[in-house]
């Protein structure tokens, strides 16, 4: 499963370590696996906030599509 945050028409990416063992040190969409018993959107909202430090509440849910969300930093990122 895999996400993108856009807001006018900019994406924000993440950048793969370079100790990675595949593709390494390149620039990509947040994502990674469904857990057993998770939701594709509980999936989705975890790699985000594991990723890049945000906290997605998506008000509604359309696999494969767009998804209206409220996004704002993860506590532990607070400025």
């Amino acid at each position: 499963m895999v996400g993108a945050l856009v807001r006018g028409g900019r994406v924000l990416p993440v950048h793969r370590r370079k100790d990675k063992r595949a593709s390494r040190d390149v620039w990509d969409l947040p994502g990674g696996v469904v857990v057993t018993g998770e939701s594709e959107m509980a999936a989705l909202a975890r790699e985000l906030d594991e990723e890049l430090g945000v906290h997605v509440r998506a008000s509604t849910t359309t696999p494969g599509g767009s998804v209206p969300t409220s996004c704002r930093p993860a506590p532990r990122h607070r400025a």
